[in-house]
Parts: structure tokens; sequence; C-alpha cells
């Protein structure tokens, strides 16, 4: 860049005009701001020029974190990011992903772009070597979502796990208010259990040696720096203080913890109270363990498990309810919400799969060919057992749902026992 394009380039400073030529090159652009010092002055008078109404403010963003090359995770996070844009939300809608290796396919990054959702590359935020062993095969990319401490571009993000969903109860965009000021919010996950099954083992919570690891178990996991957060929706105001300070808990952890992101988040503000602040979001917002008759009136469903009475969205055939604690009303507007993200999902048999060229026929399901099959999606069939399960935590009238189901399979023939 020659000498009097920079100086053309302080001219739009002087001006008060968009600075769309000087922020184009980031070794330039320091440049332009700092080749004299009378040109600094001029920038900064020339902001200041600017009223008030000129500026714009930070925006909100809803913030997902996908690696690897997992098809039913791409399919979630479409889901999800669709379900906020229905609803009314007006939100940047942006998905982050590792530097390198980690990162996701270019064609789903496409794909993503194509859906008008953004991507971004992050800078890896490895697992502390002590998680690696109980963690790493599970967990290894999921503590890279904490970039978000540092994405000042924004004034707070909903930071979402794919296997969420807005169902329009209320305004998505309500999420970024329910925190006031706090640095970090979520809702608190299942601590009760937790320090129960604690109290129950071979060790109470309050009594444990946490300076002794090597006999730690499972249960005695939880008792670190609890309570702790659900970190599959958590709104965070970015800061780099924090991200910092973060960054540099990570590298110093020891504990063993068996859900990465939620115990080191969990100790990180346990043991930072002066850094950052962290306020309690309500359950309407991560309806993870709601039951049927909760579930119905959430404004953010979870679907935060994928064995017993808690399932993903994805595992059961399209079609069928297989007994997931949610219910089937949540399920289908997953469902629908899917179709109208992916139109190939419509399609249920081979011959109308067949008839659209941009899919593919998995064995169970059609979807866009250029999402791989996965065995793991729409797989799963009703299961009387699953049924008998949930049956017992549920609300009268849910009971009487469930036992209509379980008559309409068994009068069909189409139940299995397992």
């Amino acid at each position: 860049m020659t000498a009097s394009l920079r100086h053309f380039n302080c001219l739009h400073c002087l001006l008060a005009l968009p600075l769309v030529l000087c922020l184009a090159d980031k070794q330039h652009a320091l440049s332009c701001d700092s080749e004299q010092a009378g040109d600094v002055s001029l920038l900064q008078r020339g902001a200041r020029s600017k009223p008030p109404s000129a500026f714009k403010s930070k925006a909100n963003a809803f913030v997902s974190l996908l690696y690897g090359n997992i098809s039913e995770e791409l399919v979630m996070l479409r889901v999800m990011m669709s379900s906020a844009k229905r609803h009314g939300s007006n939100a940047e809608r942006l998905v982050i992903t590792p530097q390198g290796a980690l990162g996701m396919p270019q064609t789903w990054r496409d794909i993503l772009r194509a859906d008008g959702i953004k991507v971004s590359e992050v800078p890896p935020i490895d697992l502390p070597v002590a998680l690696q062993g109980r963690s790493k095969q599970h967990w290894f990319g999921v503590l890279n979502k904490f970039n978000v401490f540092n994405m000042t571009q924004y004034n707070r993000i909903a930071l979402l796990d794919t296997d969420v969903a807005f169902s329009g109860k209320r305004h998505p965009d309500d999420l970024f208010q329910a925190c006031g000021d706090a640095d970090v919010c979520t809702n608190r996950d299942r601590t009760k259990l937790w320090e129960d099954m604690a109290v129950q083992g071979q060790s109470d919570c309050n009594t444990l040696n946490k300076d002794n690891l090597t006999t730690i178990g499972r249960r005695e996991i939880h008792c670190f720096c609890r309570p702790a957060g659900n970190t599959g929706v958590m709104v965070v105001k970015p800061s780099p203080k924090l991200y910092k300070a973060f960054v540099d808990a990570v590298a110093k952890e020891t504990r063993p913890f068996g859900l990465p992101d939620q115990h080191v988040l969990a100790c990180f503000i346990h043991d930072n109270p002066g850094t950052v602040s962290y306020a309690e979001i309500d359950a309407t917002w991560n309806a993870c363990h709601s039951p049927w008759n909760k579930a119905d009136s959430a404004a953010l469903m979870h679907w935060c498990g994928d064995v017993g009475m808690l399932m993903k969205p994805f595992q059961c055939r399209l079609g069928e309810f297989c007994g997931d604690l949610h219910g089937p009303a949540v399920l289908q507007m997953w469902v629908k919400e899917l179709g109208s993200v992916d139109s190939c999902t419509l399609a249920r048999h081979t011959e109308a799969c067949a008839e659209q060229n941009a899919c593919h026929w998995c064995g169970n399901y059609c979807m866009d060919k250029r999402v791989g099959c996965s065995e793991k999606m729409f797989a799963e069939k009703p299961s009387l057992k699953r049924y008998v399960e949930m049956f017992e935590v549920l609300p009268p009238v849910a009971q009487q749902m469930v036992r209509a189901n379980v008559e309409r399979y068994l009068t069909n023939g189409t139940l299995p026992e397992e």
C-alpha cells in the first residue's frame, strides 16, 4: 500500500466516513492510524464528531461449537439455528470451529453459510493432561467453546450446544437479558442428585480429601466446586480479561473431571470470585431434565442425554416416539424444524428420496447428500422397556398418553420389549 493511499484512508478518518479501506488490512490499518501523530488526533476527532446515533451498538449472537465430522451434530446444529430465526431472533448466528485438523469439513461450512450462519475458526483450547485419560475420547475438543469469552465484538453471547431448540414460548432474544450484568450465566445442573450420589458412595462431599486424587471415583468427581452449571446453555459477557484468566486456569488444572466443560467452568468460577461474576438462569431456558408436562412449556428445549429416558431427537425413527422423557410434542417440534432446513427428510421411503437429486437414502431416512449417513440417526424403534421406565416419573395426564401409545403398539404388534 502506498503512502498516498494511506493518507487517503486517513482523510476518510478525518471526515468520519466508513473505514473500509483502512480496516481491510490490519498491517496497513495500523500504519494509517499511527503514521503521524497528527493523523491519530484527526482520527480521534473525526470519531468524536459523529453524533451518538451514528454509532451502532454491539450485536448479540447465538454461538455454537462444531468440530470433527459427526453428521448428527451438524443436523442438530442446523435445527437449533433455524429455530432461533423462525421464532423471530435478530441476533447473529455463528458457529465456531477449531483451527487445523479438528475443524469441520469445508462442505459443512458451505452448508451453514447457505443457511445464513457465519462460520469462524478459533484457536484451540486443549484439555488439561489430568482430564485426557478420562475425557479425551469423547470430550477432546469441548473446551474450544470457551473462546466466546474473547469475542468482544458482541455484547452478549448465548453459547448453545447443538442438541437444543427454541420452542417459541418466549422470544429467543429474551435469553440475552436473562442474566443481568453477570459475566457468566447457566442453569444449575442436577446438583442435588450428584451430591446425594456422593454421600451414598465412598466419601461425603464435605469430608472428601481433594488433595488426594488417586482414589477419586465417578461419584466423588461431582463434589468439586459444586454447584456446577449445565453449560449446554450459557450466556456470556465477553472480555479479554475473562478469557485470559480462564485459559490460564485451564493450563494449571489437575483435577480429573468427568465432564470437562461443566466442571472446569464451575471450578474457575469458584476459584476466581474477583474475576468472574456468576448468575443462574431460569430452567425454562434449559429444559434438560424437564419431564413431559414441563417440557411442553419450556422456552428452550435441551436433549441432554442419549440413554434411558433421555434421548437425542435424532435417535428415534422419523414419525415415531420412542419414550423420551420430554414427550412427543417437543420431538414433533424438532422434526418439523428439521424438515424446514433439510427437505430431504420429508421423504420417508427410498422411492420418494430417489426422486430428489440433492438427497440420498441412508437405510432408515433420507437426507441431503452432502451430509454423510450415520447408523445412529433415526435408527431406534419404540421400546416397551423405555416406556415403562418413563411411565413411573410422569404425571397422571402424561401416563394416560403413554398407556395409549403402548396399547396402540401392542395391538399392532410392533413394540419390541427391549
